[in-house]
């Protein structure tokens, strides 16, 4: 095209919020007009700390002793406290998935139709947010690979919905690769480490969509910068995934602390 870009080497990342564009465009959700043939897929989805679903029954799912996944229960039961649901949410299931549905349709997140998002505000779909949430189409087959950068501790996307989204997509065969960061809040590890732009590279490399040389250092720092200090996040390295990535895989990175 007029461009000159290749169609079939498009690369979609994305942060948090940006997780979810990415991930919809990953999967081929359409609001309302089904869903994008694969063909018309991107080459690769990269998501850091991505939010995969806008349902208050699927935002915080937890797996049971069989294996399962169910749905948000009470605030006060989760593993890592939300950031969303204050104490006076957490007493009960159904409180807190009202709480999940007021936050995620509402303007804090940008979902709010006049502010140009999925979600008309205040009115919340009766599926439970089921047609604008990635996690409902990672079932199809042929889907991009995916990398999926996560952290354990995430107060804001909960690293289990992650989890839940990845398990999805293999289940229908397809290549999605998750790097949980162990006692990561939102924002940290991922990309902010070098563990987490080096496992970027390697996912870009062995699909064919990263030539030229490899970077011989990379001080974490020096990139951090803007990020961990809006964050206000103390600088922490993990130890690097063995690579090349073993593709359909979740592994766990353990932190180490940088020196001042």
């Amino acid at each position: 095209g007029r461009l000159n870009i290749d169609p079939s080497r498009v690369v979609v990342a994305g942060d948090s919020a940006g997780g979810l564009l990415a991930t919809s465009l990953g999967t081929g959700l359409r609001v309302g007009a089904g869903v994008a043939a694969s063909e018309e897929l991107p080459a690769a989805v990269i998501g850091n700390w991505p939010v995969t679903t806008l349902g208050s029954r699927s935002y915080v799912p937890t797996r049971t002793a069989e294996g399962a996944w169910e749905a948000t229960g009470a605030g006060d039961d989760f593993p890592v406290e939300s950031a969303f649901v204050p104490s006076e949410y957490g007493d009960s299931a159904e409180r807190t998935q009202a709480r999940l549905r007021q936050v995620l349709a509402g303007r804090f997140l940008l979902f709010g139709r006049r502010l140009g998002g999925l979600l008309p505000q205040p009115v919340y779909p009766s599926d439970d947010a089921a047609s604008v949430s990635p996690l409902w189409f990672a079932s199809r087959p042929k889907l991009p690979p995916m990398l999926l950068l996560t952290g354990g501790a995430d107060q804001v996307v909960p690293c289990d919905q992650t989890t839940r989204f990845a398990e999805a997509a293999r289940g229908a065969g397809n290549d999605v690769t998750q790097l949980i960061f162990e006692e990561a809040g939102h924002g940290g590890g991922a990309v902010n480490c070098a563990a987490g732009r080096r496992a970027t590279l390697d996912f870009l490399r062995s699909n064919g969509l990263l030539t030229g040389p490899e970077r011989e250092s990379d001080d974490p720092r020096d990139a951090l910068g803007g990020t961990m200090r809006a964050f206000k996040l103390q600088a922490v390295e993990y130890s690097p995934p063995p690579l090349p990535l073993r593709p359909a895989a979740t592994l766990r990175l353990r932190p180490r602390l940088m020196p001042r």
